[in-house]
C-alpha cells in the first residue's frame, strides 16, 4: 500500500466467542496491525473512528508501518501516510482528540501532520 487517502474495503467480521458467548468484532484481517501504545488513545473524538498502524508484511518482518484510519461503522480503512522510502524510521507520538493533528518522529526529527491535507510540518 502506498497511496495516502486511498480507501480499502472493510475486513470487519463478527463472531461469537466460544468460551464467553460474547459477540466479538474483528476489525482487520490482512497484514500486521497495531493500535497505539496503551497510554495513547486510538479513538477519534466521537468513538466512530480509530487510528492504527498497518503494514502488508507478515508479523515479525515489519519495521515500518503506515498510519490508517478505520471507520467503525462501515469498516472502511483509509491510508493516511506513505512514509516507506521517505524516512528510514518513523514513530507515532500523539494526536489531537479529533485526530486532525498527528505528531510523529521521523529520522530523529519531530513533525506535525495535518490530517486534512496530510502535509508534514517540521516542529523540531
Amino acid at each position: 500500500m502506498s497511496n495516502p487517502m486511498k480507501t480499502f474495503p472493510s475486513e470487519m467480521e463478527i463472531f461469537v466467542d466460544k468460551k464467553s458467548g460474547r459477540k466479538v468484532i474483528q476489525l482487520t484481517k490482512t497484514g500486521t496491525n497495531y493500535h497505539f501504545y496503551f497510554t495513547e488513545n486510538s479513538f477519534t473524538e466521537g468513538d466512530e473512528e480509530i487510528l492504527y498502524l498497518h503494514s502488508d508484511l507478515p508479523f515479525g518482518t515489519v519495521r515500518n508501518f503506515d498510519l490508517f484510519a478505520l471507520d467503525l461503522k462501515t469498516g472502511v480503512r483509509t491510508q493516511l501516510s506513505d512514509f516507506t522510502g521517505k524516512f528510514k524510521q518513523w514513530e507515532f507520538r500523539t494526536k489531537s482528540r479529533d485526530s486532525k493533528i498527528i505528531v510523529l518522529v521521523a529520522d530523529g526529527v519531530v513533525y506535525r501532520m495535518d490530517r486534512d491535507t496530510l502535509a508534514l510540518i517540521l516542529i523540531i
